[in-house]
């Protein structure tokens, strides 16, 4: 998702043998680059957020650059849950560059964990004008439109995601649950059943597959598969699939 090939092709360390000895040129060049490395390490953000305020201080030219700068602490701040501080940074990136595509994802992103839908919808719909096939931008928007309670909306769009992704297992429950709440529960249990076959072991596939053979949601009614699914999922520790069978008065193994 993130583009990181620019930065090891501006790599700026001159080295030169002089009298026998070696003279590293550009000192400031290689702490630039180290902090660049680190910046983009976002499964560590207490080290990238100090990496990338330390670049943005030093005022980049490359306006391009400063901008996926921006975006990569917008990212790791919203890792951290400072909304805030994501926020503005990624305002800035927008400024920098209005057609970087992740910022208008991530900013949607951001917009749906402080529960603001609309403006999801319209920084989602501004990623996806520019990159049509950009999966995570229609699986984002469909949360928000399912967070609307538009669930066609939601549909079309993890109909997009099922398109660019249809070995995702994830994909296919999503849009299995949307599915099952507007509706249309063969087409649910189509998706369900997917889920499993891609994933096997996938708890959420398992008893959501499980419960529609028990309740006959979208197939004809087979308890005896329904729970063999159950307490598979059970045995992996989920305990949704537990309380079902519980609540069908069955063992959970």
């Amino acid at each position: 998702m993130w583009r990181t090939e620019h930065w090891c092709r501006n790599a700026s360390i001159v080295i030169a043998a002089a009298t026998g000895g070696v003279m590293f040129a550009g000192g400031l060049a290689l702490a630039q680059d180290n902090d660049k490395q680190t910046c983009l390490q976002l499964s560590d953000p207490d080290r990238s957020i100090p990496a990338c305020t330390r670049i943005i201080d030093s005022k980049p030219q490359n306006q391009s650059e400063l901008a996926d700068i921006y975006l990569f602490r917008a990212s790791a701040y919203r890792d951290k849950k400072q909304t805030e501080a994501a926020l503005r940074d990624l305002d800035a990136a927008l400024r920098l560059n209005p057609n970087l595509v992740d910022a208008y994802v991530v900013r949607g992103t951001v917009q749906l964990v402080t529960n603001h839908p609309d403006e999801a919808i319209k920084d989602l719909s501004s990623a996806l004008r520019l990159n049509p096939n950009h999966a995570e931008a229609h699986r984002q928007r469909a949360a928000a439109y399912t967070m609307k309670r538009d669930l066609p909306g939601a549909i079309r769009d993890l109909d997009e995601v099922v398109r660019l992704e249809p070995r995702s297992a994830a994909a296919h429950y999503q849009r299995g649950i949307a599915l099952g709440f507007s509706g249309q529960h063969e087409r649910a249990f189509a998706d369900f059943d997917m889920t499993v076959k891609l994933q096997p072991e996938n708890p959420l596939g398992l008893t959501a597959l499980g419960n529609a053979y028990v309740e006959g949601i979208g197939v004809a009614k087979n308890p005896e598969r329904g729970l063999e699914l159950l307490r598979k999922a059970a045995r992996t520790g989920f305990p949704p699939a537990k309380e079902m069978l519980a609540k069908l008065g069955q063992p959970a193994q």
